[in-house]
């Protein structure tokens, strides 16, 4: 049983290093305000209304309209929840993620030990 759990979270991980190859580890100091930009369709006023989180009032975000810069409410998570990972010991720390916003789909950014994955949102332990 011990030995498949580590199977498992080595498989994970691995997973996680393959789609992430080619990419850089996210600098989760430098993201801004919490939450993300909303995804929009078509272009938008060409207008420079910002230069980035801190040009915003509140807790509005720097986001791009495809043609310019405005302050938006940010959209806060994904939907679900992060599940409760066995972390065995000596297992690296990474950061794949900083927000659900880096992560593909549905998946959600979740804390593993030192580390922030992308994993699928559910319930129970892995």
């Amino acid at each position: 049983m011990k030995s498949a759990l580590v199977v498992l979270v080595g498989l994970f991980i691995l997973c996680a290093e393959l789609t992430t190859a080619g990419s850089q580890t996210p600098d989760c100091e430098s993201e801004g305000k919490p939450g993300y930009c909303p995804t929009l369709d078509g272009g938008g006023t060409c207008v420079e209304e910002c230069s980035g989180d801190n040009s915003c009032p509140g807790d509005k975000k720097c986001c791009s309209n495809n043609c310019g810069h405005t302050c938006q409410t940010p959209l806060n998570v994904k939907p679900g929840e992060c599940p409760k990972f066995k972390i065995p010991p000596g297992l690296p720390c990474k950061t794949d993620c900083c927000e659900d916003n880096h992560c593909k789909g549905t998946d959600k950014c979740c804390p593993m030990g030192c580390s922030k994955v992308c994993a699928p949102a559910g319930k129970g332990r892995f």
